[in-house]
């Protein structure tokens, strides 16, 4: 990167996404290994890093434990919750290693739970998990990547999170995306879409072969480039809305998925979340009902749901709605049903 910015003039910053390391058997060690990840993120910052970033994996083994049975209370307390309660415990402390060192501290992605119920879903004809779940999902944890922010993160926002257009509504923050010029890692329903209020534009990882035109990271560089030069022309020529509206057209019925995150409705669940923005829960649950809604709108219109999605939707909303509005009441069921009962997780992970 030095080497091309000495030669050609290229602005290179390198973003960092350090693991979460603080996996362990069968349960996350958060706080054990807590001292450990500060100090890959000190040194990653003392060695070149200009952008810090992480994935964390707080909550997840409860939404593991929920999303194999379509439980969306376990679902809500393992993302919206509990990764809310770690995400400020770590990016506090990633954000005070950014000062120190003269860095950024930009943001995290709900790749381990919001991408993991995506991925499941699939595409348009599998029934691994229906896209209403997933895209409920994906709502919730808005409201949990919203918490870098909130403790000093300044983006931008990671490529990999979709939740960005909705977090982006709240914080105003800059965010990278990433689409159709990643299928070479993975593919996506929202190729298109996701363009439409991006800052950067990205692709992800792609394996190493030799192409016709070059190597695939040549060629998958290239198109990228194209991507990242029709975006520019648009903001030059001050085409920027049209071009937005288009990629936002372009997918917008194509799943539920497309239908939430298009930029106006994000911005509607971005509401829903800022409501009660200082309760954890409930600002998470907000987000999940407003989303619901969202859908059912959608069905009435252009919006197609099989008789399995309309099924798992009404199935969800029942859910949400049968939940209490007082946090203490949610936190102390849930401690109950998934430690006591079935003992998926360590409450001392999280100061319970």
């Amino acid at each position: 990167m030095e080497d091309y910015h000495d030669e050609y003039g290229i602005k290179c910053a390198l973003r960092h996404t350090i693991g979460d390391i603080r996996e362990e058997s069968n349960y996350l060690k958060l706080k054990d290994k807590f001292p450990l990840l500060m100090e890959a993120f000190d040194q990653c910052a003392k060695n070149g890093a200009d952008i810090l970033a992480i994935e964390t994996m707080g909550g997840k083994e409860v939404f593991d434990y929920a999303i194999l049975r379509n439980d969306m209370e376990g679902i809500l307390y393992g993302i919206g919750c509990l990764g809310s309660m770690d995400m400020e415990m770590v990016w506090k402390g990633i954000a005070d290693v950014a000062k120190k060192n003269g860095v950024i501290a930009s943001g995290d992605t709900d790749c381990s739970q919001a991408n993991t119920a995506m991925f499941i879903a699939g595409g348009l004809l599998d029934k691994n998990l229906a896209h209403t779940t997933a895209i409920i999902t994906r709502a919730i944890s808005a409201a949990r990547s919203l918490v870098a922010y909130e403790c000093g993160a300044t983006g931008p926002g990671k490529d990999c999170g979709y939740e960005n257009t909705i977090v982006k509504s709240i914080a105003g923050i800059p965010i990278a995306q990433e689409g159709k010029t990643s299928t070479c890692a993975h593919s996506d329903l929202m190729g298109n879409l996701v363009m439409q209020c991006c800052d950067l534009w990205s692709n992800e990882s792609v394996e190493y072969h030799g192409k016709f035109g070059g190597t695939t990271v040549q060629c998958w560089s290239e198109t990228l480039a194209y991507d990242c030069s029709l975006m520019n022309v648009a903001l030059q020529s001050g085409n920027e809305k049209i071009l937005r509206d288009l990629f936002a057209a372009s997918d917008k019925y194509r799943d539920p998925q497309d239908y939430v995150l298009a930029y106006d409705n994000a911005y509607k669940v971005g509401q829903a979340i800022a409501k009660d923005g200082n309760d954890i829960y409930l600002r998470a649950k907000n987000a999940a009902l407003e989303c619901i809604r969202l859908v059912e709108e959608g069905a009435k219109g252009k919006l197609t749901l099989s008789m399995f999605e309309a099924k798992a939707l009404a199935d969800a909303k029942a859910a949400f709605e049968a939940l209490t509005d007082d946090k203490d009441k949610f936190m102390s069921d849930c401690l109950n049903k998934y430690k006591q009962e079935v003992e998926v997780f360590l409450p001392e992970n999280y100061g319970l």
